[in-house]
């Protein structure tokens, strides 16, 4: 479990927001917008995204979770990596 959760550096850059724009989430997600459009077309994207008139969105709850299931998964990968002594 990761010691900071990652909602806390998030609302810390994006503010009280609860709903990240498609250009903050791909940026929280450390994704070129380029990039983000392409995994939201094949149905992809990280997190769930909604539809506002012609914006979408990610809520910024699912964003910060994505980001420290992953940050899990790197830590256990690089603990089972490790040499044990």
């Amino acid at each position: 479990m990761s010691m900071v959760s990652a909602l806390y550096l998030l609302v810390g850059r994006f503010g009280n927001a609860t709903l990240l724009d498609f250009d903050q989430a791909c940026e929280a997600l450390a994704l070129t917008k380029s990039w983000g459009y392409k995994l939201s077309s094949a149905g992809t994207f990280p997190v769930p995204l909604r539809k506002v008139g012609n914006k979408m969105y990610a809520d910024i709850r699912d964003v910060a979770s994505h980001l420290d299931t992953e940050r899990d998964k790197a830590e256990a990968e690089f603990r089972r990596s490790r040499p044990s002594h």
